[in-house]
Protein backbone atom coordinates (compact mmCIF):
# COMPACT_ATOMS: atom_id res chain seq x y z
CA UNK A 1 0.00 0.00 0.00
CA UNK A 2 1.03 3.95 -0.33
CA UNK A 3 0.70 6.07 2.21
CA UNK A 4 1.08 9.99 1.47
CA UNK A 5 -0.01 13.61 3.04
CA UNK A 6 -2.50 15.52 1.54
CA UNK A 7 0.36 18.41 2.05
CA UNK A 8 2.15 19.58 -0.58
CA UNK A 9 5.46 19.75 1.09
CA UNK A 10 4.92 16.92 3.16
CA UNK A 11 6.39 13.67 1.66
CA UNK A 12 6.15 10.74 3.62
CA UNK A 13 7.60 7.31 3.62
CA UNK A 14 6.65 4.12 5.35
CA UNK A 15 9.11 0.63 6.11
CA UNK A 16 8.39 -2.54 7.40
CA UNK A 17 10.47 -3.59 10.19
CA UNK A 18 11.78 -7.46 11.18
CA UNK A 19 10.05 -9.50 13.47
CA UNK A 20 11.29 -8.86 16.88
CA UNK A 21 11.40 -4.91 16.47
CA UNK A 22 9.62 -3.08 18.82
CA UNK A 23 7.02 -1.65 15.96
CA UNK A 24 6.08 -3.58 12.93
CA UNK A 25 5.78 -0.16 10.76
CA UNK A 26 7.87 3.29 10.69
CA UNK A 27 6.65 6.33 9.40
CA UNK A 28 8.79 9.14 8.46
CA UNK A 29 7.15 12.63 7.68
CA UNK A 30 9.01 15.28 6.10
CA UNK A 31 7.97 18.87 5.69
CA UNK A 32 10.41 19.76 2.82
CA UNK A 33 8.78 23.91 3.03
CA UNK A 34 9.68 27.21 4.96
CA UNK A 35 6.59 27.06 6.77
CA UNK A 36 5.03 24.51 9.47
CA UNK A 37 2.48 22.35 8.16
CA UNK A 38 0.16 19.90 9.50
CA UNK A 39 1.58 15.80 8.54
CA UNK A 40 -1.53 15.35 7.03
CA UNK A 41 -1.84 11.67 6.96
CA UNK A 42 -4.90 10.10 6.40
CA UNK A 43 -6.44 6.88 7.16
CA UNK A 44 -3.44 4.06 7.35
CA UNK A 45 -3.57 1.00 5.32
CA UNK A 46 -2.62 -1.84 8.03
CA UNK A 47 -4.12 -3.09 11.15
CA UNK A 48 -2.58 -1.90 14.15
CA UNK A 49 -2.87 -1.38 17.91
CA UNK A 50 -0.61 1.26 18.66
CA UNK A 51 0.62 4.49 17.35
CA UNK A 52 3.67 6.48 18.85
CA UNK A 53 5.12 9.64 17.92
CA UNK A 54 8.72 8.64 18.83
CA UNK A 55 10.82 12.14 19.55
CA UNK A 56 8.80 13.24 21.96
CA UNK A 57 7.61 9.29 23.09
CA UNK A 58 3.86 10.09 23.00
CA UNK A 59 1.26 8.03 21.78
CA UNK A 60 -1.10 9.44 19.41
CA UNK A 61 -4.36 8.61 17.72
CA UNK A 62 -4.83 8.05 13.88
CA UNK A 63 -6.95 10.85 13.15
CA UNK A 64 -4.08 13.01 14.66
CA UNK A 65 -1.54 12.02 12.09
CA UNK A 66 -3.60 14.51 9.79
CA UNK A 67 -3.40 17.67 12.29
CA UNK A 68 0.18 17.15 13.75
CA UNK A 69 2.12 19.86 12.84
CA UNK A 70 5.75 19.12 11.56
CA UNK A 71 8.24 22.57 11.85
CA UNK A 72 10.04 23.80 8.45
CA UNK A 73 12.76 21.31 7.25
CA UNK A 74 11.85 18.85 10.03
CA UNK A 75 10.43 15.39 9.85
CA UNK A 76 8.72 13.28 12.71
CA UNK A 77 9.16 9.69 13.11
CA UNK A 78 5.79 7.47 13.95
CA UNK A 79 6.06 3.27 14.98
CA UNK A 80 3.09 1.45 14.46
CA UNK A 81 2.57 -1.39 16.02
Amino acid sequence: GTLKSSQKGILVSWYELPAGAPYRYLIVAGNFTRNELPAGIGKLPWKFTAVRELWTDRETRENELRSMPIPANHFRLFGIR
